[in-house]
Order: C-alpha cells, then sequence, then structure tokens
C-alpha cells in the first residue's frame, strides 16, 4: 500500500491497535502535540502529515499539499487521486459536485460514507491542505 493509503486504513483504529503504531513507526511519525484534555496530534512536519488521536482513536488525517508555517508538502501522492497544485476547478472535476463549498474549501463523504474530506484552497484556489475524519 501507499503512504496515503497506510494512512487511511487506520483511520477510526484505536491509537493502541498494531495497525497504528505500525504505520507510526514505518513512516516516522515522531512529532508529537497533545492538545488536552482528549487529544493528541503525531505526525511529521517533515513529510506533511498529522494524525489526530481523540478519546484514544484516530479521528482525523492532516496532509499539507503546500508548505505551510510549520509543515513541508506531503512528498508523495495525496489521497484520492488529488494532486498537489490542482485548483478548486479540478479537484470538482475529478470528485464531483461537493456536498459544502464556500471560499474556504469544499467537503465530501468519503470512503463508502465512513469518513469526511474537506479540501482546503489558498487564495488562489489551488489546494493547500486535505483532512479526512472519521465520522
Amino acid at each position: 500500500m501507499s503512504f496515503s493509503e497506510d494512512l487511511i486504513s487506520i483511520l477510526g483504529k484505536a491509537t493502541s491497535a498494531a495497525e497504528v503504531v505500525d504505520v507510526v513507526n514505518r513512516y516516522g511519525l515522531r512529532d508529537v502535540y497533545d492538545d488536552p484534555p482528549f487529544r493528541r496530534y503525531v505526525g511529521s512536519s517533515e513529510k506533511g502529515v498529522d494524525l489526530l488521536f481523540e478519546n484514544e482513536k484516530v479521528l482525523d488525517i492532516q496532509i499539507y499539499a503546500q508548505r505551510s508555517q510549520t509543515h513541508m508538502p506531503f512528498p508523495v501522492e495525496l489521497p484520492f487521486g488529488i494532486k498537489a497544485g490542482m485548483t478548486d476547478k479540478q479537484i470538482h472535476a475529478l470528485l464531483g459536485e461537493p456536498e459544502i463549498r464556500d471560499s474556504i474549501g469544499s467537503k465530501y463523504t468519503a470512503l463508502e460514507g465512513l469518513a469526511k474530506l474537506t479540501i482546503v484552497y489558498d487564495k488562489s484556489n489551488v489546494v493547500s491542505y486535505v483532512s479526512i475524519r472519521g465520522l
């Protein structure tokens, strides 16, 4: 599986599950930020990804398509066929009309109704950030 597929495969699993521990170790996700009382971010600013753990489960996968103040861009292909540099119009052509669309981003139901995909755009309507949140 690809890096993106491995990340998606652990969505909703317990943080102590063997699959989660394996992905964290395999990809060197060593940056840890606590957000009390129930949240913790585990990821890699160098690899442009964070996992949001809430109540000891993987709640959200946050992937940076562009460099941010804290993260480098994700080094490999983004999930769902999204590519760095795509515009909102290209994303909509790829994924269809979003369920919710505003000046910041587009939202879709993904993974057969098990997750919410949020795509955030920069000021020139180019994808900057992707969030995959379990429902």
